[in-house]
């Protein structure tokens, strides 16, 4: 068994199916998370050497870390 988790600000789709989207992901047992979210669990702890670099990514491109993210 695996627990599903979608990165809903990492998944294209229009405003209008975005909450279409995210109650079909949720009725079919998936949760719905955020990049930041999943950056800072998979960090695990801010004490991570790049916990600060990491933490200015995501405050300075709220519009899309994925792009910013990626550079690294």
């Amino acid at each position: 068994n695996y627990d599903v988790h979608i990165i809903a600000d990492a998944v294209q789709a229009a405003d209008l199916m975005k909450d279409q989207f995210t109650s079909e992901v949720n009725q079919n047992g998936a949760s719905t998370t955020s990049v930041e979210s999943l950056i800072f669990e998979l960090m695990r702890s801010g004490d991570h050497p790049k916990f600060k670099h990491l933490l200015k990514v995501v405050k300075d491109t709220p519009e899309d870390p994925v792009t910013e993210l990626s550079k690294l």
